[in-house]
């Protein structure tokens, strides 16, 4: 019987001893992922101060038109969402845009499109926003080599609405990816459809709009988010709504509405996308 006790106490110390070398082990690891996970997140995290400090500051835009806002809110820490302006002499030239992908691939297809677009509307060539839609998409096409039979094809690229506003008079042209797009035109909330087509897939609309009037472009991360009290999408109809409630308020509380009816909306649900939203008004 001691020799029994004496050989179970000496198997329970070896137990005992493989299980605090196990648990030590699980410790390092554990310890040396949350280092790597924390490098990595203070990598992104300096992206995002990259990211940010290459968009264009918001004060310009309001230095043109004072009652506009940007709701911007990437999904993960880094966008594939982004907003671009330039003004040139009485033009003003505005990007609401998607990158393929979100996160960090998303942000290297965002910082792609932001570059390109800076250096395609400063040629003296370009003459409208489906010119400069239409170079863009070939640019991104020759970067990522997607004319390149021996590679893999992928289908990166961004879709994007521009709008060429002029400021003195307010004829404003739209060219997009088939992105929708609202405006307020004498107090009414309207879905600005396509005038024309092309074999690409470019819608181009060119509106006369008048002041007091307003334009909103968004991604479509704001109607593709799920929650609300049946877990479904917002969808568009429910954005033209809250848009013909709020559209005669200040724009500073129209853009604290945006973000607070995309945020109580996706309560309780993850955020499926980056977004973006734009609104100016003339």
């Amino acid at each position: 019987v001691k020799i029994r006790e004496r050989n179970h106490r000496v198997f329970q110390a070896q137990l005992q001893k493989a299980l605090n070398e196990k648990t030590r082990e699980v410790i390092i690891q554990k310890e040396e992922i949350e280092k790597k996970n924390k490098d990595i997140t203070d990598s992104i995290r300096y992206a995002k101060r990259i990211q940010d400090a290459l968009l264009p500051d918001i004060r310009k835009l309001t230095n043109i038109f004072p009652e506009s806002f940007i709701f911007f809110q990437p999904r993960d820490i880094v966008s594939g969402d982004f907003y671009w302006f330039q003004q040139y002499e009485n033009k003003l030239i505005l990007a609401c845009a998607d990158a393929t992908g979100h996160g960090v691939p998303g942000a290297f297809m965002s910082l792609i499109g932001s570059t390109l677009l800076k250096e395609i509307t400063a040629r003296a060539e370009v003459k409208s926003p489906a010119h400069t839609v239409e170079i863009l998409e070939d640019e991104i096409r020759i970067l990522l080599r997607q004319h390149d039979d021996e590679l893999e094809h992928t289908y990166d690229g961004v879709d994007v609405v521009i709008c060429e506003i002029d400021v003195e008079n307010y004829f404003v042209r739209i060219c997009s990816t088939k992105r929708s797009i609202f405006g307020s035109i004498n107090g009414q909330i309207q879905t600005l459809k396509k005038e024309t087509g092309d074999p690409q897939g470019y819608e181009t609309r060119d509106i006369q709009f008048k002041k007091g009037d307003t334009l909103y472009m968004f991604t479509d991360g704001y109607p593709d988010q799920f929650g609300g009290d049946k877990g479904k999408k917002i969808k568009m109809v429910n954005m033209k709504a809250m848009l013909d409630q709020i559209q005669s308020l200040p724009f500073d509380k129209q853009a604290m509405i945006v973000d607070r009816y995309f945020n109580r909306w996706k309560e309780g649900h993850d955020q499926v996308d980056d977004v973006l939203f734009i609104g100016i008004k003339f």
